[in-house]
């Protein structure tokens, strides 16, 4: 205790004398508060809480957490987010039922309780962000409803609309943008506009300033704006518009064609789960674009996602035949991306097969060149494991020796190159195939040590890509390389990779070719 003594002058030149003793230090709590009383959530998800004491800041914030069941929700450790507010992080497991959580506080036991119910939650959410760009916008024959434009979008979102019997635990939502004009009347091209299909119907559910889809900002808020209001057991995110390999995907037209990097949609996608409390992957990521199929976008990807649907080569603008695999959803709303994407994939070849025999007739299978696969991303750590030990080796072989590296450069620049231009030309996407890559290495004399070590990545890709398709006018094993040679000019002599040892190695042949 402190005792102030203050004096002053009264009537008559009289000095009065007063004095008063003040206690310092935090005063008494007298309760505590809650952030929210109730919550509901689902299998796996997490959700974040807060509690304050009072009577101030100032008030002792010491805080003990319980739960009175952690099968049903488990708590982590609390974090003091202010000096008055204390955070905790619940984690729903896989039972349903209720839990109470408490927080009691240290200075006179004072208690605050969150009534959580935690239920499953079945079906599937797909979000297709839908940049539209010149393959909407476009003039390309044959063009939508006599529009002008080529309207591959819409065609796609038409196709979506003509399947009947969606069942109510599945959900489809919709991004758009990305396009300077649209085909459908009611898409603005100076929007940014969100859309729920459901029971053949097209409801527009917000429209908001024109945004860029090619920043990760955009992507991250329709992710977490779909997470977070269609509840669902799977996930599965279709990416659609140009692909560029890694360069990308996603090219807004307008805004200087900006694309989604591997990097940026791996950031956006571990953050809207965070935001959403959605501790588990998604299960499942397709890419409704071109190129796509490359290792070091499917090891971005399998921090976030089960399972990848790709191509190795240019997708046909058509893209998913839409109306030919939703039905296998609708009827196994829960159904696993192991089962589906093969579905897309297989379809997408059927529908792609009779447009290229009506269009190029008896010689159709000589320019059949499309291509599709599904990765079981669970296996990537694996995969990626032995092929950085492989490119470890291989980097020791070449050292600074420019006559090997540039006889690696060779043997990998006569595996099969995607991605070319009409003319048969390189277009600079650097992405060739990895089966014939390797075995190209593996029966050089120059790399014959690697024998082993080519093996056990072709048997981890074996392991890797479930599901590989390509038409009579190609080759494929469904996963790609990427190698940029001297006369790259996509990428420069470097780009972002985790497979460091591969990047290295990369770099040396791009700097001695």
């Amino acid at each position: 205790a402190v005792t102030i003594t203050a004096s002053m002058k009264g009537k008559n030149n009289a000095t009065v004398t007063a004095t008063h003793e003040i206690s310092v230090g935090n005063p008494a709590a007298t309760g505590i508060t809650m952030s929210q009383s109730s919550l509901d959530m689902s299998y796996g998800s997490t959700a974040k809480i807060y509690a304050t004491v009072g009577p101030s800041r100032y008030a002792n914030q010491a805080v003990n957490w319980t739960t009175s069941n952690s099968s049903i929700v488990a708590l982590t450790s609390p974090t003091q987010t202010t000096s008055y507010q204390q955070q905790m992080t619940l984690v729903a497991g896989s039972t349903t039922g209720n839990a109470v959580i408490t927080a009691t506080s240290v200075d006179g036991n004072f208690t605050a309780t969150c009534n959580v119910s935690v239920s499953e939650v079945s079906g599937t959410t797909i979000m297709i962000y839908m940049c539209g760009a010149d393959l909407e916008s476009g003039s390309d024959s044959p063009g939508y409803l006599n529009s002008g434009k080529a309207g591959l979008a819409s065609m796609d979102l038409d196709e979506i609309l003509s399947v009947s019997g969606q069942p109510s635990n599945v959900n489809i939502v919709v991004q758009t943008g990305g396009a300077n004009s649209w085909a459908k009347s009611n898409i603005n091209a100076s929007k940014s506009q969100r859309w729920e299909i459901r029971n053949r119907t097209m409801t527009q559910v917000s429209s908001e300033s024109k945004k860029n889809m090619g920043l990760q900002s955009t992507l991250q808020e329709f992710v977490t704006w779909g997470l977070t209001n269609y509840k669902a057991a799977k996930y599965g995110l279709i990416m659609w518009n140009h692909g560029g390999a890694m360069g990308g995907c996603c090219f807004d037209e307008q805004y200087s064609d900006d694309s989604i990097s591997a990097d940026e949609l791996y950031n956006a996608v571990k953050n809207a789960r965070s935001s959403a409390g959605i501790s588990s992957k998604l299960d499942w990521i397709t890419y409704d674009a071109c190129l796509m199929a490359v290792q070091d976008v499917a090891d971005y990807n399998s921090e976030n996602f089960n399972y990848m649907l790709c191509s190795q080569e240019s997708e046909a603008g058509y893209g998913y035949d839409y109306d030919a695999w939703l039905p296998s959803l609708y009827n196994n709303p829960s159904i696993s991306g192991a089962d589906l994407l093969p579905v897309i994939g297989h379809t997408f070849i059927e529908e792609e097969k009779q447009i290229y025999q009506s269009y190029y007739g008896s010689r159709w299978q000589q320019y059949f060149d499309q291509t599709q696969s599904v990765y079981d991303l669970s296996k990537m750590a694996a995969y990626k494991t032995v092929f950085e030990s492989l490119a470890s080796d291989l980097n020791s072989i070449i050292g600074s020796n420019s006559s090997k590296t540039q006889t690696l450069g060779n043997l990998i620049a006569e595996a099969r190159e995607y991605g070319l231009d009409e003319y048969g030309e390189s277009s600079g996407f650097e992405i060739r195939d990895l089966k014939e890559a390797l075995n190209k290495i593996k029966a050089n004399s120059t790399f014959s040590s690697t024998s082993s070590k080519v093996t056990a990545v072709l048997n981890a890709m074996e392991q890797l890509v479930i599901y590989e398709e390509h038409g009579q006018g190609t080759t494929g094993c469904g996963i790609c390389l990427f190698c940029p040679m001297q006369y790259n000019y996509r990428y420069g002599s470097s780009t972002k990779s985790n497979f460091t040892n591969w990047i290295t190695v990369a770099n040396k042949i791009y700097n001695a070719m």
